[in-house]
């Protein structure tokens, strides 16, 4: 005899009894010493049917803090003794009696669900947040018997709203007069807007390099080349709108990994790569760099890890990212909002003489394996390197961004540059932090010292008496030897932020997608948020490769792409990458309040 019940999770829960007294049913005292029997049920004619739950084994999410209109990634492996049918993420907000500890009061309803075969599955469903609120999920999984198993413990997920953005930050902006530490990107309703290609390629972006066009630069309108594939090269791929000539920008139609083995490399110039408009959780280019090698060139939202696999280019120079003047024609480059991590020689170079007009802003630098065979060194050396920009190498903005637990080169500069190190945070640097033999301001910095800093060293080292170095408003970080900035600043005071407020920034603004970061990012601002974590080795002692979820959408560009409906010297085209951004930023302003 089978009775169904609801147990305080809201599920489901079906007990079978059997009668001890020779099958007398209407005997009370039969019924009194009944025996549960999990296993099977008598059907007519002494038959058997399967009664046993599958088991959902493992069920993750990521991220479980984000702001709304994103989406959580959940992982799921579930088995049965038999058969699987189908799989459901079901949802309930926290409320009377729906919390951490208890969930009888919760209404749970089904997001999605999927079709499934076999006795063991593995895979991913994507939900994105509509509301702001905190909600639990869990995942029921279901056989062809129509029986049921559920997660373990349901997970807490919260979606924050999307912020009001703040006004920008005021060094007089609003006052009719525009003053010395305002500029017409920071401050247009004082200074006026910006005369034609004067605007920042972002608004309120600042730094080397930034007044760039990229894909407008060309003098020519650009062609849309749209993304629709992660193969590594051919028609649809990333790497046919970067190898094409004239301006152009790379839109995504798709999300996931593009695997390569070779560089990835942009030698013509006039591009724009809008990571952004990727539907979620984005794009990660796996297994080698993203190498520039051209002039006016605009990448954002785009993740780089180039990995210690046997295949792929030499681990001596096996960088994340390459900016190189090996052409001798390199300069106005902006890297914004991307992440780089898991090289064997440095996180990002720049490098050979003459490049110029460099700008690294809100992005993450982390985890350069640390012991990873790295060929041009004796077995068992670290070679941990964050970012170096080589000789002969001026006007390079790093600003805005989080270089994590690099042993060293966090700037590196050689002899005969100059470059500015601005609103970072530095964290679990390991012999040296800011290393230098050139000229560099290092300006409202915070330096938080982990598990594998060295504290016996100071976190900035001059490498040679020819080194000047100038620093302001910093937390843990010495003097230096320069009483005034040892050349330009490019970044306005406006949009210097207090060496206090850097961390937060940093946490809700840095990094590709950081509405919706992917699993390797979400660790890395945990980490830096609770003081854990330490060098890595290889990929796999850093958790491993994510299987970034592979889904599709139309992009609809606007009717009148190249126009400026608005007048404020963008084009309708550029305002609507603009918008994509925003949704990948969850909303929030830069540090010029843009």
């Amino acid at each position: 005899l089978a009775q169904d019940d609801r147990n305080d999770l809201g599920q489901v829960v079906q007990t079978v009894w059997t009668n001890t007294d020779g099958g007398d049913f209407n005997n009370p005292a039969g019924w009194g010493s009944m025996v549960l029997s999990s296993l099977t049920a008598d059907v007519g004619g002494g038959g058997t049917t399967d009664a046993v739950n599958p088991v959902v084994s493992a069920f993750t999410i990521a991220p479980t803090v984000l702001s709304v209109e994103s989406s959580i990634t959940a992982n799921y492996t579930v088995t049965d003794n038999v058969a699987l049918q189908r799989v459901e993420l079901w949802r309930a907000p926290q409320g009377t009696n729906c919390t951490d500890t208890t969930k009888t009061g919760c209404v749970w309803n089904q997001v999605t669900s999927a079709n499934i075969t076999g006795t063991t599955r593995t895979g991913t469903f994507t939900s994105t947040l509509t509301a702001a609120g905190t909600f639990y999920y869990g995942l029921h999984a279901v056989d062809t018997s129509g029986n049921t198993g559920y997660e373990q413990t349901s997970i807490r997920v919260t979606a924050n709203s999307v912020p009001t953005p703040p006004p920008p930050p005021s060094m007089g902006c609003g006052d009719g007069s525009c003053d010395g530490s305002e500029t017409c990107s920071t401050c247009p309703s004082d200074c006026g807007v910006c005369p034609s290609g004067q605007l920042p390629i972002i608004p309120g972006a600042a730094g080397f390099g930034t007044l760039t066009r990229a894909a407008y630069g060309g003098g020519s309108n650009p062609t849309v080349h749209r993304v629709t594939n992660l193969n590594a090269s051919g028609s649809g791929s990333l790497q046919e709108c970067v190898a094409a000539s004239g301006p152009r920008i790379c839109v995504f139609e798709v999300s996931g990994t593009i695997r390569i083995t070779s560089d990835l490399a942009i030698r013509n110039p006039y591009i724009t790569i809008a990571g952004q408009t990727a539907p979620n959780p984005g794009i990660m280019i796996r297994g080698a760099a993203l190498a520039v090698a051209s002039h006016d060139v605009l990448v954002q939202h785009i993740r780089v890890r180039a990995g210690d696999a046997v295949e792929g280019p030499s681990k001596d120079n096996r960088d994340s990212l390459k900016i190189d003047n090996d052409a001798g024609n390199t300069y106005n480059v902006v890297i914004d909002h991307c992440s780089f991590s898991w090289s064997v020689d440095e996180n990002a170079s720049v490098w050979h003489p003459g490049l110029h007009d460099v700008s690294f802003i809100n992005s993450i630098l982390s985890e350069a394996l640390h012991i990873a065979d790295h060929p041009s060194y004796p077995a068992g050396t670290s070679h941990s390197m964050g970012f170096i920009v080589g000789s002969g190498i001026n006007r390079v903005t790093v600003a805005y961004s989080l270089l994590a637990h690099n042993n060293e080169r966090n700037i590196r500069l050689s002899d005969g540059s100059a470059a500015e190190e601005i609103n970072n945070v530095v964290y679990n640097w390991g012999s040296r932090a800011v290393d230098t033999e050139g000229d560099i301001n290092v300006i409202g910095n915070h330096f938080i010292a982990g598990q594998n800093t060295d504290m016996s060293r100071t976190s900035i080292y001059l490498r040679s008496s020819a080194a000047r170095v100038y620093t302001r408003d910093n937390i843990n970080a010495p003097a230096g030897n320069a009483s005034s900035p040892v050349g330009t600043i490019s970044i306005p005071n406006s949009c210097i932020l207090p060496s206090g407020e850097v961390l937060d920034y940093v946490l809700g603004y840095t990094g590709a997608r950081p509405a919706s970061r992917d699993r390797v990012d979400n660790r890395i601002m945990n980490e830096l948020r609770d003081r854990t974590g330490g060098f890595k080795n290889t990929v796999a002692e850093a958790g491993g490769w994510e299987n970034l979820t592979v889904n599709n959408r139309s992009l609809t560009t606007p009717t009148n792409p190249h126009g400026d409906s608005d007048g404020d010297g963008y084009t309708n085209l550029e305002e609507w990458l603009h918008n994509y951004s925003s949704q990948a930023e969850g909303g929030l302003s830069n540090a010029c309040g843009r």
